[in-house]
């Protein structure tokens, strides 16, 4: 009989497959999305057979939860950015400063295989915005604020793609694909996880969040082309449809 470990290895080794092809500049934007879309897909799918069995009664399936953090510069838009990918991948956020204010360390609390993955879709995706923020910034007249306006944009519109594909998939009546319940839908998921990861913070960490992620102001040229960027970074269409340790960045 399988164990939690096991099949939380299993569905990380899957999604780490996947976003090993998503990172790859050789793939294709097509084989990108392709790869994004099933690493969401696995995940779901994954949290709401977990679901299924607890509610059961069968807690032998469950995962710890915990929390992981990676770090960044003090950027508002990359809190945006993590912000709103927590939000997907059924983790709550928060994040606290660093080095006198200089770096961000952004918390995620969820069960081991949500916060692990992510974590790692907000490296990659960070790491695509700031890649292509300095691509397209250097052959403009003030490359400085042209890139600054451009990662703003794209992270504004990460940040409204994500809750909308979380809402999206909270209107869905049927199950995951794939799953072998029929009692649990996301929207029973998400929230039961939203549930305990609150507790999770409040009793265990002990932690009462006064501050939340606002939207930065968000004007000037490279804005356009940053929310232009923001559509292009592969994030599921379909979570519940048939196609779903610290880390310091630049």
């Amino acid at each position: 009989m399988s164990t939690a470990n096991d099949n939380m290895a299993k569905a990380l080794d899957k999604v780490r497959k996947m976003m090993a092809i998503a990172n790859d500049a050789a793939a294709s934007q097509g084989e990108r999305d392709n790869a994004m879309r099933m690493s969401h897909a696995l995940l779901a799918k994954h949290n709401l057979s977990m679901s299924e069995a607890e509610a059961r009664g069968d807690t032998s399936q469950s995962e710890k939860r915990m929390y992981g953090s990676i770090e960044t510069k003090a950027y508002p838009w990359m809190r945006r950015c993590a912000h709103g990918i927590a939000e997907l991948f059924f983790c709550k956020y928060f994040f606290m400063k660093t080095n006198n204010g200089n770096a961000v360390k952004h918390y995620f609390i969820g069960k081991e295989s949500n916060v692990i993955t992510a974590q790692e879709i907000s490296a990659f995706v960070t790491d695509s915005i700031l890649r292509e923020a300095k691509r397209q910034s250097k052959d403009q007249f003030n490359p400085t604020v042209w890139g600054l306006n451009f990662m703003k944009g794209a992270a504004d519109t990460i940040w409204y793609r994500c809750i909308q594909l979380r809402r999206d998939a909270e209107k869905v009546d049927a199950p995951v694909a794939g799953s072998t319940g029929t009692a649990l839908v996301l929207a029973n998921v998400y929230a039961l996880e939203q549930k305990a990861n609150s507790a999770y913070l409040q009793d265990v960490l002990n932690i009462k969040l006064k501050s939340s992620v606002g939207r930065e102001k968000r004007a000037g040229d490279g804005a356009g082309a940053g929310a232009a960027f923001g559509k292009s970074i592969p994030l599921n269409r379909q979570i519940g449809g048939a196609s779903s340790s610290t880390k310091r960045l630049a």
